[in-house]
């Protein structure tokens, strides 16, 4: 989208590319830049390889739109990386030495609520996406957690910034080390286990993107998968009941 106002774009580098953001006014782009604040890298820090335009449903609210925006931007990411990189549907953080772990879980299954707890103790990587290169390298998607602020209001979500919830710093990049597929509510919950390869495979297909667009997509992901010690899932009710354990 060619930007239509003098407001300058918002480059936010996610996935190991750069993303613009048109916002339509400045009031916009001060709340963006605010919630975008681990992602946002200047113009000269890299060539743009996708865009996305702020000003999605003017009759929608901003918190609608900022998620809209969010969502667009992952989405930007997500092409612009498509055949690079094996895009898990997962929170990511990181230990002091980059090993990341990698949680998975469709959305509305408490990923963002997961990640936000164990990112009290390791570094951000994403609520959102893990981006993994074929030899195992983990780019980053700081991008804000869409965060339920009012109880009363169970569909209205936030973006915040993880600056602003005081998570833990992101890595520049790291590699993968560990695979954990989450899955809470289920009937007498086993905690932690591991996954037959085979099983495992599955449920990271399921919970990926652009995977088939790869070369040797499932040898590849087989040679991750042993890299980072095989496929692990956690049975679960509440999650910071886990936290050693993962």
């Amino acid at each position: 989208m060619t930007p239509t106002t003098d407001v300058p774009a918002l480059n936010v580098g996610v996935m190991g590319v750069t993303i613009a953001i048109d916002p339509e006014d400045h009031l916009t782009r001060s709340r963006l830049a605010a919630q975008w604040s681990r992602a946002t890298v200047s113009e000269l820090e890299a060539p743009v390889s996708g865009r996305v335009g702020a000003d999605t449903g003017p009759t929608q609210s901003a918190h609608a739109r900022d998620y809209a925006v969010a969502t667009q931007v992952t989405l930007a990411a997500l092409r612009a990386t498509a055949g690079e990189r094996y895009n898990l549907h997962a929170g990511g953080l990181a230990d002091d030495d980059g090993r990341v772990l990698a949680v998975v879980a469709p959305s509305g299954t408490g990923k963002t609520t997961a990640t936000r707890l164990l990112a009290e103790r390791l570094g951000y990587v994403s609520d959102e996406t893990v981006s993994i290169t074929p030899d195992g390298v983990v780019y980053p998607h700081a991008k804000p957690l869409s965060v339920i602020t009012d109880p009363t209001l169970p569909g209205r979500k936030e973006q915040l910034s993880p600056d602003a919830l005081r998570l833990r710093p992101t890595p520049t990049c790291g590699r993968l080390a560990r695979i954990v597929v989450l899955r809470r509510g289920v009937p007498h919950p086993r905690g932690l286990v591991r996954v037959p390869t085979l099983d495992g495979l599955l449920h990271l297909i399921e919970q990926s993107s652009s995977v088939v667009e790869a070369r040797d997509p499932l040898l590849t992901l087989l040679s991750l998968v042993e890299t980072a010690g095989g496929v692990w899932m956690l049975e679960y009710d509440e999650i910071d009941q886990h936290v050693e354990e993962l």
